[in-house]
């Protein structure tokens, strides 16, 4: 954890190289001045200034700088990414390179970051800080992918649950459903045939009736006369 520590540091450990050398206009040396006191928003004013009268390598790249130093991450890899454009030799391509790596790191932006990092270890191989900070960054991204594919597994259990009592309530209800249409069925059937039975029971006991009446009436049928 220690070891971890120490390189996180070297990610703030942004490379720093004041115009003044390379540019002596009045706006940039005001800068580096505010820049030097810790006045980074000074600073990235009197930078974006001296950018609007004049773009260069040197005003792009030193305002990202301050924008980085008041951790407004986003921004400052946008002027680092100007910087990689501007950049008219090695050695400048590959510090804007190494501040645009800082710059997504802190963004957590991991993938953008490590490949600004390689970028800066192709130009400059022995950068032992771009290797570190590359070693970090690729660390970090695998811990996030081993934490977002346990919390994957999590998610997953439960919903596999509930799919899985889904499942088998679907199952009990189709069985008892099954069972209730069987019930229905069968007494269906038996109770077509009772009541077949029953109407020729009825039938004929409503035929022997008619049949006794008339054998009575046939019996008694002769008329009496009348006497007078």
């Amino acid at each position: 954890m220690k070891h971890l520590h120490l390189l996180a540091l070297l990610i703030f450990g942004i490379a720093w190289y004041p115009a003044l050398a390379q540019n002596s206009h009045k706006v940039l040396r005001e800068g580096d001045t505010q820049y030097d006191k810790g006045q980074f928003k000074q600073a990235e004013e009197q930078y974006r200034k001296a950018n609007s009268e004049k773009k260069s390598y040197q005003s792009t790249y030193n305002q990202g700088n301050a924008i980085y130093s008041q951790e407004r991450f986003d921004e400052a890899a946008q002027k680092f990414e100007e910087a990689v454009t501007a950049a008219t030799d090695k050695q400048s391509k590959q510090q804007a390179y190494y501040n645009l790596g800082n710059a997504y790191f802190q963004d957590k932006k991991l993938d953008k970051s490590i490949d600004a990092y390689r970028q800066a270890l192709r130009l400059d191989p022995n950068d032992q800080d771009a290797l570190n900070n590359l070693v970090l960054a690729m660390m970090q991204q695998q811990q996030q992918q081993q934490q977002q594919q346990s919390q994957d597994q999590q998610d997953q259990e439960p919903q596999n649950q509930d799919q899985e009592q889904q499942q088998q309530q679907q199952a009990q209800d189709q069985q008892i459903q099954n069972q209730n249409q069987e019930q229905e069925a069968k007494p269906k059937e038996d109770l077509n045939k009772d009541e077949a039975k029953q109407l020729l029971q009825i039938v004929e006991q409503e035929e022997k009736k008619v049949q006794d009446k008339m054998k009575k009436t046939s019996g008694d049928g002769k008329r009496k006369t009348k006497e007078w």
